[in-house]
């Protein structure tokens, strides 16, 4: 009986030690792209001619699947820097090029993107369950 204890509390000492709590994304976040409040008044030229991708939020070794025209493009493992809130960037095919851009966090709803028609960098924020897309002559800071 005495050893049947033993095992038993070992076992739930072994499950109460387990790995640092982390956040988890619900598959079934909310999206939000903000096509709306397009910045039309900053001609400057482009620094580049691809698309940027930023990635803000609170991520900890998050997936993200990025789709460029359908195909498969990349996939990222982010951590959010908790000095800045940035998580990382991309830097995908000339802007001319893409017609659609696809992005899922950690197999969640597809984010599905299509791209205005004038160069924007495109920035992604995930707060309170809702990913929200918008759209920056330069990258936000």
């Amino acid at each position: 009986m005495r050893q049947l204890l033993i095992a038993v509390v070992l076992v739930s000492v072994l499950f109460s030690c387990g790995t640092p709590e982390r956040h988890t994304y619900k598959p079934d976040y909310g999206v939000k792209i903000d096509y709306l409040n397009l910045p039309t008044s900053d001609m400057r030229e482009m620094v580049n001619d691809s698309l940027i991708i930023v990635f803000y939020g609170s991520f900890v070794e998050d997936t993200f699947s990025v789709m460029i025209n359908q195909k498969h493009f990349k996939d990222l493992i982010l951590t959010t820097d908790e000095r800045t809130g940035w998580s990382g960037d991309l830097k995908t095919i000339k802007y001319k090029d893409v017609e659609s851009i696809g992005i899922r966090i950690n197999n969640g709803n597809l984010i599905y993107i299509e791209p205005p028609r004038r160069h924007y960098n495109i920035q992604l924020l995930y707060l309170d369950d809702v990913a929200t897309v918008s759209f920056h002559r330069r990258l936000p800071v």
